[in-house]
């Protein structure tokens, strides 16, 4: 996808605004004498760069470059040879704020920064090798994404750490960069209590508005909620081998085309346990059971609440063949299952 003005846009920011823009980045490469941090003097590094543009017309509103703002011995990044560009920067964030600011994170200089809209200025600097604050205990952060401005003028981060370094897991980070004392401090840390989780890409720290915190981990397939005290709400993987650069909390219903599932045994003493499960469906609320000497003959025994994944549901009495069928909040038909005979 293009950039304007013929750059090429990066995947790692694309912002909607309700004023009808886009901010996006992009990565350019650009030829440059490296023997300064030991490299050649017919190097290539990339620069990053970040737009705001007119969504109606591809207007390019607004644009900066970190080449000229932060120079290149900022950088953490490993310098190689070979056919790539060094990626010095690797801008991975972009937040405007409410008063002509724009909250960005280059992940290769360890730095979270506020740039002022006016005049593309950096007004100040979190972590990196030139800190405008003094780190408070917990606040150092290393390769970090999704830096985000949130209420009051704390910031949000995800630190992804660094293994060489001695970090055993990643961290999600809101901290308190104050102005005036020159110093910023730890408002909350958000890590998994159960396993120590370390991803060297990608990551995010998600505000739900309403106390609570989702923090995604990229490069590994965990995601964590924490209530606002950093409880545990919720923790899950997305299987092995999957990625996800951000993590986001959406309303999502879904009805499966196939027909809900049921599995039957029968008991000594003449009694009967159904399971009844239903694999994507999120809209159902209770389980109708029917049973009957024949497949035709079905008529309904039991009606259960949902509960988990697969209901369990006991009969009192033996049943030739069963089936169910899936209600849901009304007690409006959503899907009935295949009939079966309950195994012996």
């Amino acid at each position: 996808m293009l950039a304007g003005n013929g750059y090429h846009a990066d995947l790692h920011q694309f912002l909607l605004t309700p004023q009808g823009t886009a901010w996006i980045d992009a990565y350019d490469p650009v030829d440059m004498n490296l023997s300064s941090v030991r490299g050649s003097r017919r190097g290539v590094l990339t620069d990053s760069i970040v737009q705001e543009i007119d969504i109606k017309t591809g207007l390019v509103m607004w644009e900066w470059h970190a080449l000229g703002h932060f120079p290149i011995s900022d950088s953490y990044a490993v310098l190689e040879y070979g056919s790539h560009a060094w990626d010095y920067f690797h801008l991975n964030a972009v937040d405007p704020g409410p008063d002509g600011q724009l909250l960005m994170s280059s992940r290769n200089t360890w730095t979270v920064f506020d740039v002022k809209l006016a005049t593309g200025a950096v007004l100040w600097r979190i972590g990196g090798k030139h800190p405008t604050f003094k780190p408070g205990a917990g606040t150092v952060f290393r390769f970090q994404h999704d830096a985000t401005w949130q209420p009051g003028g704390l910031v949000s981060v995800f630190d992804n750490g660094y293994a060489v370094d001695g970090d055993v897991q990643s961290r999600g980070l809101l901290l308190d960069p104050n102005l005036k004392t020159r110093r910023v401090s730890l408002v909350k840390q958000f890590t998994n209590p159960d396993e120590r989780i370390l991803t060297n890409s990608q990551g995010d720290l998600l505000n739900l508005g309403d106390g609570d915190w989702l923090m995604g981990y990229g490069g590994e397939p965990n995601f964590t909620e924490y209530s606002s005290s950093g409880k545990v709400l919720f923790d899950a993987t997305l299987g092995p081998d999957v990625e996800s650069y951000r993590t986001y909390l959406y309303p999502w219903s879904a009805q499966p085309a196939t027909p809900p599932s049921i599995a039957a045994q029968s008991a000594p003493g003449g009694t009967t346990t159904v399971e009844a499960s239903w694999n994507g469906a999120t809209t159902v609320s209770s389980w109708v059971v029917l049973a009957g000497s024949s497949p035709g003959s079905l008529t309904p025994v039991a009606t259960v609440l949902k509960s988990g994944f697969e209901t369990t549901i006991p009969l009192t009495t033996a049943a030739a063949y069963v089936a169910v069928e899936a209600l849901g909040s009304s007690g409006q038909l959503l899907g009935t299952s295949a009939t079966i005979a309950p195994s012996a």
